[in-house]
């Protein structure tokens, strides 16, 4: 361990020891009612405003789900009844690839962990130096 570090160390111990045998007197009356005056006083509060993108995502995201229940009630009952047809037989032959896919996205996932520790370690740490 360097001298700096062991020199720190000392420093912080003995912050920690004044700190714990340090006798705790109670605050005097009134003292935190008026110190939350000043800190209210202080500084504006910021207020709570949806950006032009919240109402836009909304009315999409609300037009979507409408136009999905029109077009459901509008397309014939064959075409209904094809497109679950079709589903059902995917989900059935899907049934076979799922522990495939697990293993192969835990996989990527343990991959990209790797990957991303390699790279973080590499990075140099910066080094705060004493007052």
């Amino acid at each position: 361990m360097p001298a700096q570090s062991a020199h720190n160390y000392e420093i912080e111990g003995a912050w920690d020891e004044s700190l714990k045998t340090y006798p705790v007197v109670p605050a005097p009356k009134g003292f935190s009612n008026s110190v939350m005056k000043k800190v209210y006083a202080s500084g504006a509060r910021p207020k709570f405003h949806l950006s032009w993108f919240d109402y836009a995502l909304t009315l999409f995201t609300t037009s979507m789900f409408g136009l999905l229940l029109i077009l459901g009630n509008l397309l014939p009952r064959e075409w209904t009844m094809l497109v679950r047809f079709q589903a059902l037989i995917l989900w059935e032959r899907g049934t076979r690839l799922i522990p495939v896919l697990s293993l192969m996205g835990a996989l990527v996932l343990i991959l990209v962990a790797i990957a991303a520790t390699v790279i973080f370690r590499k990075r140099p740490y910066r080094v705060i130096p004493a007052e």
